[in-house]
C-alpha cells in the first residue's frame, strides 16, 4: 500500500519537466534573438538610428544634430531615434555618449538617451550646463550585439544669452530697411519671440534692387502691408538652423508656408547669395543674403504647373489627358499646393504601345483616364527630401504609392527629375506611368 506521500515525487518530476522545457523555450528564443542581431548589417542599424534632440517632454517632434540650435537657458534630452523595422535593443548592444570630447553616459539598454534611463522610460530632461555657449560637438558610440561598432555625430549650437536677433539687426546700418519692413508689418515681437528661429536677413542694397526691380518706391511697397508680410515670413524658418541644417536641406519650409530651395553649391537660396552666415543671437541665428526672397505664388503667380508643364515640352500627352477629364483647372489655378508625378509623353507612349492603344483611344476613356491622373497627383506640396523621406504617398485616388528612396522609384518606375517649382505646387518626372489597381482592374475588363 503506498503511502500518502508516494505521488509527490512524479509532482516533482512533472514540475522539473516543465522547468526544463520553459528553460529550453528561453534558451531558443534567446539563441534566435542573438541569431537574428548578428544577422544585422551595421550599415543597415546606422542608417535607422539618428541623433536628435528635443527640449520638451514630446519626443515625437525630435530635431536632428545637424547644425540645429538651442537656447541658453531651459533644459534638454538628446538621444537615439530609431526607425527601425524592429526594436533596436534586437541589434545593439549599448551606446556611450560624449559631448565635446567627454564621455557623458553609458546605456546598456533602450531608450538610449544622453541623460540616462530607468526601466525603460524616456529620461527626464536635463540641464544645458553640460554644453558650452557655441558649436558642441555629440558622438554616440554605437556597439552591436555582433560585434560591430559604428559612430553617430552631430553638432549643436548653444545660443548665447545676448543680444537677439532684432537688437542684432538694429544695430547694423545694412539692415535698416529689414528693421522698418518689420515695424511696418508689426513683425517684430515675433522675430523677437523666445522660441527659436532663422532668419535670411537682405541687406539694404537687397532692398534696393528689389524696388528697381518692381518700379516701385519703399513707401508704395511698405504700404502693401499684406504682402510685406508675405515676403518678411517667407524669410523666417521655425527653429535655429546654423548652415550645415540648411545647406544639408534641399527646400526649406519658411514660416510663410511656401519652400525655399537651397543650392549647397553657391551657397543659394532660391536666387541670392548665402553670406555671411551663422551669426548667432539668444533666440536664433541670422544669414545675410544679398536678395529679397520672393514666395513662388508672389515671384510668379502664373508659373503654374499647367504653364510649368506646358513650356517644358515633355507633357503634352499629360496636358491633353488633363484638359480631357477636366483637371487642367487644377494645374493652373494658384491655390492649394499640389504635387505632380508627371510623366513624359516618351513614357505615355510606351504605355499606350503596351496596352495597344492609340492615344485617342486612351484620351476617349475618362474613368480610367481619371483613376490614373489622379493616381498621379497628391493633396499637397511634397518636395523631393518629403517624397523618399517616406515609405509610400497617398495620392488623391487610390491605394498608397511605394517609395524606393535607395531606388529612386515610384511603384517601380524612376523619378528622372525633382523640384520644379510652381506657384501652386511641385513637379517630379517620372519615366513611366504609374497604374493603380483600379486602373488595372478597369484595363482587365475590357
Amino acid at each position: 500500500m503506498r503511502s500518502p506521500n508516494s505521488q509527490t515525487p512524479r509532482i516533482r518530476r512533472k514540475s522539473a519537466g516543465r522547468g526544463i522545457s520553459i528553460a529550453l523555450a528561453l534558451v531558443a528564443l534567446m539563441t534566435t534573438g542573438v541569431a537574428q542581431a548578428s544577422n544585422v548589417r551595421a550599415t543597415e542599424v546606422k542608417a535607422g538610428l539618428d541623433l536628435v534632440f528635443t527640449t520638451t517632454d514630446d519626443r515625437s517632434t525630435a530635431t536632428l544634430l545637424n547644425g540645429a540650435g538651442t537656447t541658453a537657458s531651459g533644459k534638454i534630452a538628446i538621444f537615439l531615434r530609431s526607425s527601425l523595422p524592429y526594436p533596436e535593443s534586437i541589434a545593439v548592444r549599448g551606446v556611450t555618449f560624449y559631448v565635446n570630447g567627454r564621455r557623458i553616459n553609458k546605456e546598456r539598454y533602450a531608450p538610449y538617451d544622453l541623460g540616462g534611463t530607468k526601466n525603460g522610460a524616456n529620461a527626464a530632461l536635463i540641464s544645458k550646463k553640460l554644453l558650452r555657449t557655441g558649436e558642441n560637438r555629440v558622438v554616440a558610440n554605437v556597439k552591436l550585439r555582433s560585434g560591430a561598432k559604428f559612430s553617430l555625430r552631430g553638432t549643436l549650437t548653444k545660443l548665447p544669452s545676448s543680444p537677439s536677433i532684432v537688437d542684432i539687426a538694429t544695430s547694423n546700418a545694412q539692415f535698416s530697411l529689414l528693421v522698418e519692413a518689420l515695424v511696418t508689418a508689426n513683425l517684430v515681437g515675433a522675430v523677437d519671440g523666445t522660441d527659436p528661429i532663422t532668419v535670411f536677413a537682405p541687406t539694404n542694397d537687397a532692398f534696393v534692387d528689389l524696388l528697381g526691380e518692381l518700379g516701385l518706391t519703399k513707401e508704395e511697397l511698405f504700404a502693401e502691408t499684406e504682402l510685406l508680410t508675405e515676403v518678411l515670413t517667407y524669410h523666417v524658418l521655425a527653429g535655429a538652423k546654423f548652415s550645415p541644417a540648411v545647406l544639408g536641406s534641399q527646400t526649406l519650409v519658411s514660416l510663410q508656408g511656401e519652400r525655399i530651395i537651397v543650392d549647397p553649391e553657391g551657397p543659394f537660396v532660391n536666387d541670392s547669395v548665402l553670406g555671411p552666415i551663422d551669426i548667432a543671437a539668444s533666440n536664433g541665428v541670422i544669414h545675410v543674403i544679398d536678395r529679397v526672397l520672393l514666395p513662388p505664388s508672389i515671384a510668379n503667380p502664373q508659373n503654374t504647373i499647367a504653364a510649368l508643364a506646358a513650356g517644358d515640352g515633355r507633357f503634352g500627352i499629360l496636358l491633353a489627358a488633363a484638359t480631357e477629364v477636366g483637371l487642367d483647372g487644377l494645374l493652373s489655378t494658384v491655390g492649394p499646393n499640389v504635387t505632380l508625378f508627371a510623366p513624359t509623353d516618351a513614357a505615355f507612349v510606351e504605355l499606350l504601345g503596351e496596352l495597344g492603344v492609340s492615344a485617342g483611344e486612351l484620351l476617349a476613356n475618362k474613368p480610367l483616364l481619371t483613376t490614373v491622373l489622379l493616381y498621379h497627383l497628391v493633396n499637397a506640396e511634397l518636395f523631393a527630401e518629403d517624397v523618399l523621406g517616406a515609405s509610400e504617398i497617398v495620392p488623391m485616388e487610390s491605394e498608397p504609392i511605394e517609395v524606393d528612396a535607395a531606388a529612386g522609384q515610384l511603384d517601380g518606375i524612376d523619378i528622372i527629375e525633382t523640384n520644379l517649382d510652381a506657384s501652386n505646387g511641385v513637379v517630379h518626372v517620372i519615366n513611366g506611368v504609374l497604374l493603380p489597381p483600379a486602373a488595372i482592374e478597369l484595363l482587365s475588363n475590357e
